[in-house]
């Protein structure tokens, strides 16, 4: 007997895998996306008249588009790309990942945030770059991975104070970079420090603008 096809999100079976996929009617259908008012550097929700919020006020990021914030079905979409290498699935969130590109109305290669080295180690893979590569691959989206994480405490482990410092120095240039424009890539973004973090690091080597991407945003 045949198992049947589960979706990825809900778990439950995927009757129109072959049609649709890969994820199912239900949940698809369930991922809204937010078009409400929100801080145009990073993407939090807020009705600030097109102004950026307080801890964006001097951020390097030019812009950000984040279609989806983090809840619901999103979440589980976003543990599903996490939980096992799966195409299909990847490919589904790249073309997401690529309508966003394209809002930000520019021509600059994305340039992945790395996972953490426990994230990695656990999937066995790291699923920004991952979503980079197929990027470059279905839409023509360059990409670079100028950056590597640096061994460090993980975040969920100190306190607040102790993870701005760590998080300063979480990442490294890992090569020469010749674009003046630059397009970070995360999967989710949470206060948005870890994009102007790497943001100050691309413009410290010489990238003059700064925009991001990303699946969701935490609220």
């Amino acid at each position: 007997m045949e198992l049947p096809v589960l979706c990825p999100v809900c778990s439950l079976p995927l009757r129109d895998a072959i049609g649709r996929g890969p994820i199912c009617s239900d949940c698809r259908t369930a991922l809204v996306q937010w078009s409400g008012p929100r801080c145009p550097a990073c993407g939090h929700p807020a009705d600030l008249s097109g102004e950026r919020c307080d801890q964006c006020a001097e951020s390097p990021l030019a812009a950000a588009d984040i279609p989806y914030l983090y809840d619901g079905a999103v979440v589980e979409l976003v543990a599903a790309i996490k939980r096992g290498y799966n195409p299909r699935l990847i490919a589904f969130v790249a073309d997401i990942v690529a309508a966003s590109y394209r809002r930000l109305g520019v021509c600059a290669p994305i340039v992945p945030v790395p996972a953490s080295r426990s994230g990695r180690r656990r999937r066995g893979y790291d699923q920004t770059a991952v979503i980079a590569r197929t990027l470059r691959r279905r839409h023509g989206i360059g990409y670079i991975r100028a950056l590597r994480r640096r061994r460090g405490t993980e975040q969920k482990l100190l306190s607040k104070d102790q993870r701005r410092e760590n998080l300063a120095q979480a990442f490294r240039l890992c090569q020469r970079l010749e674009s003046s424009t630059m397009v970070l890539l995360d999967d989710v973004v949470t206060t948005g420090a870890t994009l102007r973090t790497c943001a100050t690091l691309l413009q410290a080597a010489g990238v003059e603008r700064c925009l991001a991407v990303a699946i969701a945003r935490d609220v």
